[in-house]
């Protein structure tokens, strides 16, 4: 078995390259990979659905309820607010360097290693790669070994919703 950083090494630095280019900065980016994960989810709600049920047994509005309605309202939300939440804000300055302007830039940080859980997989998987993405960062997601069935389905929302940088 290959060590796990000699395995992710080469996703990952392809991940720091991507980030380094400076693409995932941009407001229409980050917007536009958030509409490609709501689109995504839309299209593979009744496969996370059949998977949910057989990996922990939940029903379909359970799942929808805990799982999809949560992260897809989450993303409107995000979107809504994604262009205030992206602009500088004015903050005193201090007064030895009086009479400067003084602002807080939000900037994003690079690549994020997201780790799921198996009690709720989806949400817990997609929730944090909804602020990873509008935050500007790169990710990769580490799915449950206990919820094979849904991990394949995020794989492959996953793969056919993000390109491979």
């Amino acid at each position: 078995m290959m060590p796990l950083m000699n395995r992710y090494s080469q996703e990952i630095q392809a991940q720091r390259d991507f980030f380094s280019a400076g693409q995932p900065f941009s407001f229409d980016y980050r917007k536009q990979q958030l509409i490609s994960l709501k689109k995504a989810i839309l299209s593979y709600q009744e496969d996370l659905n059949e998977a949910l049920a057989i990996d922990l047994g939940k029903p379909e509005f359970e799942s929808y309820m805990t799982e999809m309605g949560l992260v897809l309202h989450e993303i409107d939300v995000v979107i809504k607010q994604l262009k205030h939440w992206m602009k500088p804000k004015k903050v005193k300055s201090p007064l030895f360097i009086q009479p400067a302007k003084s602002y807080i830039h939000s900037t994003p940080l690079g690549v994020c290693l997201i780790i799921s859980p198996f009690n709720y997989p989806v949400s817990l998987t997609l929730s944090p790669l909804v602020a990873a993405l509008s935050a500007g960062n790169c990710c990769t997601i580490k799915t449950s070994e206990l919820t094979p069935n849904v991990s394949l389905v995020l794989k492959k929302l996953i793969d056919s919703t993000f390109a491979a940088n």
